[in-house]
């Protein structure tokens, strides 16, 4: 059962529940409609599984894309379609199968001849290009086109087409269906083979096939055992790598479809299983998004794809739990409304994902998302050609949302080596992950803290730093410090980098700022798009580029080979230093608010700790010195290893990101800290 704390969700607003119960209602009518009957000779349970799917597979084809289908049509095939097309992702050649699932749909509905085109006519044709592709064999050199996404879209069609296609056709189907095993395929991909493997075997009423499948695929809803969804409710795939909104999405898709598709059979998920999906659902899934839109820390490689930062959107898959799940329908009603309008977006806190060295902070205002590298995760990967400009993604990054518009398709104008939240030199091509990387949090205060160690070529070490990241209520602030770099260059960090929008303007000199580059010496606050950046300005300054830039989609993602250059513009804040200490902050304005405000206290940033004081009394920092006494608010305290920290209420809470509090020895004013609780020491003060 899905708990709620106000350390983790809080929902507000009774209006949000009304818009969540209308679209609970409208699912409820639409999945209860009859659907077609199918034609064929089926147990009432294989039927009816079959018919379900088959209300998900039909979708409208509008008029334009029916004219298309017949205009380019010619002897089987498309003359708009790259037959010849090889490319790993991005296959164009697979088009030609979705055209066909068009067709289906076209004959399966019931205004054909709105269209122009009669069942008949969509029919043979539907069968010319399945010929065509029959003949041709079609296969490209990534295993996952081959096994999944042409049986897939293959599947479709019989789905639609059942009791109506030509007989060899329906048999070459079934073949193709059967064609591939499992080899050593887990997770999401094991899922997917083992969907279609029970669609065959509903297709061929082989009910042995069928609970085969469904044991296979229940066997992958897990929590906490290897890849796939963890105990924090984060999901990992490819190894220790975030993969929410890439593999994530398509393991929840597929299991709520096949949950809600087997409902009332012999073959149905048990509720324990159903459980899961929930809790992955409304504690992981929805965390890591504000409504429909993402960061590019959260889906991995996936968020060089165009559109790839609204992939959080799947509203079939929420109204199919809800339906499924009927006790929490009111939860998954809002999460819809959510993902229809980020308006209705109403979580409210923070979260930390430690499995995956992620957090995020929610917010009316906007939303903090925060991502690190330690030695328990790895860096982002870049295969199939894609995530070309990746390599320093996830090492470090701070990304703010306010309304999904911030980052959404700019990953081919960003510059690759000025990440938002990310400090670097020149000459950077990698990092090194370390075990003292993570985060600390306690109700509403959050810090993460990296252990920075930048690489240059051959592995040279080109910038160590002691780096944290304090967060309550609607601000951020960075603290970096022990600043060693090789060379004369200038260490920076980038605050941010969003699409350019509305005004921006140097709060301190009530000027507004245009095309180019702007530096700020001293204390400054600058505006833009509802978010306030501020440098503290001893030893640093602020410079704010605003440019208009061209660039191209195959940049970032060679599936966008050979188009045109896009436009846009970048918002750009920068604070740069030749010291050896940084402050600077984010800080998210309430809607009215006319200055931000600075409602915190520095009390250390330097090779032996860096603390802070918030303006209602909590104190949070690192303390780095061993065996060193940290003398803070008439407190002494003392360790025998690094360790995080936390003060509120006269209650010392402490730990550490990668033993917890193993080992650690820990004392506040001689006296040692022997109680624990969740992997915390702590001490009433």
């Amino acid at each position: 059962m899905v708990k709620q704390t106000d350390a983790s969700n809080s929902y507000r607003g009774n209006y949000r529940v009304i818009i969540g119960t209308f679209w609970f209602l409208t699912l409820s009518f639409l999945f209860q409609c009859s659907p077609k009957p199918l034609k064929g000779d089926y147990s009432h349970h294989e039927a009816l599984a079959l018919e379900r799917y088959a209300t998900l597979v039909d979708q409208k084809v509008s008029n334009a894309q029916a004219r298309r289908i017949m205009d380019r049509y010619a002897g089987g095939s498309w003359k708009d379609i790259d037959y010849t097309h090889n490319a790993r992702t991005g296959w164009k050649t697979i088009m030609h199968l979705n055209r066909c699932v068009q067709l289906a749909r076209i004959h399966y509905g019931k205004a054909s001849q709105e269209r122009g085109m009669s069942k008949e006519e969509a029919r043979k044709m539907l069968e010319g290009a399945l010929y065509y592709w029959k003949e041709k064999d079609f296969r490209n050199p990534n295993w996952f086109q081959n096994d999944i996404g042409v049986p897939g879209k293959l599947r479709d069609v019989l789905v639609l087409m059942e009791g109506e296609l030509a007989p060899d056709l329906r048999e070459w189907i079934l073949g193709r269906l059967a064609e591939d095993t499992y080899g050593n395929k887990s997770g999401t991909n094991l899922i997917w083979l083992a969907d279609i493997k029970m669609h065959l075997g509903l297709f061929r009423s082989d009910p042995a096939l069928i609970a085969k499948s469904m044991e296979l695929i229940a066997g992958e809803i897990h929590v906490g055992e290897g890849l796939g969804i963890q105990e924090d409710y984060s999901f990992l795939f490819h190894d220790r790598r975030l993969q929410m909104y890439s593999y994530g999405r398509g393991f929840l898709e597929v299991t709520a479809q096949i949950a809600w598709q087997m409902r009332d059979t012999p073959w149905a998920l048990e509720e324990e299983k159903v459980q899961v999906l929930r809790n992955f659902a409304l504690e992981g899934y929805q965390w890591m998004a504000r409504g429909s839109f993402s960061v590019p820390s959260t889906m991995d490689r996936s968020s060089s794809r165009r559109g790839g930062l609204t992939r959080p959107r799947s509203i079939a898959t929420f109204e199919m739990l809800a339906e499924l799940d009927m006790e929490f329908k009111n939860e998954y009603g809002k999460l819809i409304a959510a993902q229809r309008s980020v308006e209705a977006f109403s979580l409210v806190g923070i979260k930390s994902f430690p499995k995956a060295d992620f957090l995020v902070k929610h917010g009316k205002e906007g939303s903090f998302f925060v991502k690190w590298l330690s030695d328990r995760t790895l860096p982002t990967e870049s295969i199939n050609n894609e995530n070309l400009r990746g390599r320093l993604l996830n090492a470090g990054n701070v990304f703010i949302l306010r309304d999904g518009t911030e980052y959404t398709n700019l990953m081919p104008f960003w510059d690759w080596d000025l990440l938002p939240g990310f400090t670097t030199i020149e000459g950077v091509e990698a990092i090194r992950r370390e075990p003292f990387t993570g985060a600390l949090v306690h109700r509403e205060t959050a810090l993460i803290y990296i252990d920075v160690k930048l690489l240059g070529t051959e592995d040279q070490q080109v910038l160590n730093a002691k780096k944290a990241w304090f967060i309550q209520g609607n601000t951020l602030v960075g603290l970096v410090s022990d600043i060693q770099k090789k060379g004369e260059g200038m260490v920076t960090t980038a605050l941010d980098q969003s699409r350019w929008q509305g005004k921006t303007t140097w709060v301190n000199q009530k000027k507004e700022l245009g095309m180019g580059k702007h530096k700020m010496e001293g204390e400054a606050w600058v505006l833009h798009h509802g978010v306030a950046y501020y440098s503290v300005g001893k030893g640093q300054y602020m410079e704010v580029r605003q440019e208009e830039v061209s660039a191209y989609w195959e940049s970032v993602n060679l599936r966008y080979r050979g188009e045109d250059p896009v436009f846009d513009k970048v918002f750009h804040p920068l604070v740069i230093t030749d010291g050896t200490e940084i402050e600077y902050a984010i800080q998210l304005i309430p809607n009215g608010a006319k200055q931000p405000k600075k409602h915190w206290k520095t009390l250390q940033n330097d090779t032996d700790a860096q603390v802070i004081e918030w303006e209602n009394g909590v104190i949070v920092g690192v303390l780095h010195a061993m065996e060193k006494p940290l003398e803070i608010m008439g407190w002494k305290l003392e360790a025998n290893m690094p360790v995080l920290f936390l003060i509120e209420d006269e209650v010392l809470l402490a730990s550490r990101p990668d033993t917890g509090i193993k080992g650690l020895n820990l004392r506040v004013n001689g006296k040692k800290l022997n109680k624990t609780v969740n992997n915390q020491l702590v001490l009433d003060l």
